[in-house]
């Protein structure tokens, strides 16, 4: 998980773009507009770039795919009292919390900064109640990846599952 700050959106990829360009990093959008509460803030087809004197760069490890999606589902049985896939689809419930991190992709995509924010604000709210229900300290420091990760992406950048 890459969480990147002051992303720059420079439109839809120019011609004869140059993706070596020693001027920061670049991400295409490709959201396909499979999770549009996820990808809230950002254009889909569109390259964003990083400032090399502004933006803040916070990456972790989520795990296995069996780790991330067991903590996941734990994380909306914490947060819901139901299974992750209450969450999923077009019939899930987007008042839920976590609900634009439960309903996405566990390989890759993008998160937009409003639902990074949004997100914020549910693992703030949850923490103590979260840290105090957690037998396994593996998924208390997960819980804390994560609100570094948005705190990052919150200022105007984005969150990248690679």
């Amino acid at each position: 998980i890459i969480a990147m700050s002051h992303m720059e959106d420079i439109g839809p990829e120019p011609e004869g773009f140059d993706w070596d360009e020693e001027y920061g990093t670049h991400v295409l959008i490709d959201t396909r507009g499979h999770f549009p509460r996820s990808e809230r803030g950002l254009v889909d087809g569109h390259v964003y770039r990083s400032s090399p004197s502004k933006t803040r760069v916070q990456s972790f490890h989520a795990g296995s795919y069996g780790f991330y999606n067991r903590w996941r589902e734990g994380l909306a049985l914490f947060a819901a009292g139901v299974s992750a896939a209450a969450y999923w689809g077009d019939g899930g419930d987007s008042a839920l919390p976590f609900y634009e991190l439960i309903n996405f992709s566990d390989c890759e995509g993008v998160i937009g900064t409003e639902a990074a924010s949004d997100l914020l604000t549910d693992f703030h709210e949850h923490h103590d109640a979260y840290v105090k229900s957690q037998t396994n300290p593996h998924d208390v420091e997960q819980y804390e990846h994560w609100i570094e990760t948005c705190e990052t992406a919150t200022d105007n950048g984005l969150i990248r599952f690679v």
